[in-house]
Protein backbone atom coordinates (compact mmCIF):
# COMPACT_ATOMS: atom_id res chain seq x y z
CA UNK A 1 0.00 0.00 0.00
CA UNK A 2 1.30 3.32 -0.82
CA UNK A 3 2.29 5.66 2.25
CA UNK A 4 0.18 8.65 0.84
CA UNK A 5 -2.78 5.91 1.72
CA UNK A 6 -1.01 4.96 4.50
CA UNK A 7 -1.53 8.39 5.90
CA UNK A 8 -4.92 9.69 4.81
CA UNK A 9 -6.34 6.42 6.83
CA UNK A 10 -4.42 6.63 9.99
CA UNK A 11 -5.19 10.55 9.46
CA UNK A 12 -1.19 11.71 9.82
CA UNK A 13 0.99 13.28 7.47
CA UNK A 14 3.42 10.92 5.18
CA UNK A 15 6.53 12.54 6.80
CA UNK A 16 5.31 10.78 9.81
CA UNK A 17 4.29 7.02 8.30
CA UNK A 18 8.27 7.75 6.59
CA UNK A 19 9.39 7.83 10.40
CA UNK A 20 7.76 5.38 11.36
CA UNK A 21 8.71 3.10 8.88
CA UNK A 22 12.30 4.35 9.51
CA UNK A 23 12.26 3.17 13.45
CA UNK A 24 10.97 0.13 12.95
CA UNK A 25 12.92 -1.21 9.68
CA UNK A 26 15.72 0.52 11.46
CA UNK A 27 15.03 -1.50 14.95
CA UNK A 28 14.82 -4.80 12.59
CA UNK A 29 18.05 -4.39 10.43
CA UNK A 30 19.95 -3.88 14.34
CA UNK A 31 19.11 -7.26 14.87
CA UNK A 32 19.97 -9.15 11.59
CA UNK A 33 22.61 -11.61 11.74
CA UNK A 34 24.90 -11.54 8.37
CA UNK A 35 27.78 -13.98 9.60
CA UNK A 36 26.57 -16.62 7.87
CA UNK A 37 25.69 -15.01 4.88
CA UNK A 38 27.79 -16.75 1.60
CA UNK A 39 25.95 -15.78 -1.58
CA UNK A 40 25.23 -12.38 -2.22
CA UNK A 41 22.55 -11.79 -5.04
CA UNK A 42 23.18 -8.02 -6.29
CA UNK A 43 20.56 -6.62 -8.91
CA UNK A 44 19.15 -2.98 -10.23
CA UNK A 45 15.92 -2.16 -11.68
CA UNK A 46 13.82 0.91 -12.65
CA UNK A 47 11.35 2.68 -9.98
CA UNK A 48 10.54 5.29 -12.51
CA UNK A 49 10.91 6.43 -15.77
CA UNK A 50 13.83 8.77 -16.55
CA UNK A 51 16.38 6.65 -15.43
CA UNK A 52 15.41 6.45 -11.59
CA UNK A 53 16.73 2.75 -10.18
CA UNK A 54 17.02 0.94 -7.19
CA UNK A 55 19.62 -1.94 -5.86
CA UNK A 56 18.60 -5.10 -4.54
CA UNK A 57 21.09 -6.60 -2.52
CA UNK A 58 20.13 -10.14 -1.23
CA UNK A 59 21.07 -13.62 0.53
CA UNK A 60 20.33 -15.97 -2.38
CA UNK A 61 20.74 -19.05 -0.48
CA UNK A 62 17.75 -18.01 2.04
CA UNK A 63 16.10 -15.76 -0.10
CA UNK A 64 15.94 -12.20 1.98
CA UNK A 65 16.62 -9.00 1.19
CA UNK A 66 19.45 -7.51 2.98
CA UNK A 67 19.28 -4.20 1.50
CA UNK A 68 17.32 -1.30 -0.55
CA UNK A 69 19.52 1.63 -1.91
CA UNK A 70 18.37 4.03 -4.28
Amino acid sequence: MPVSSVARIVGIHEDSVWRILKHYVDEARKDQDLSDLKVLGIDEFSVEKHHVYATLFYDIRKSRVIHIEE
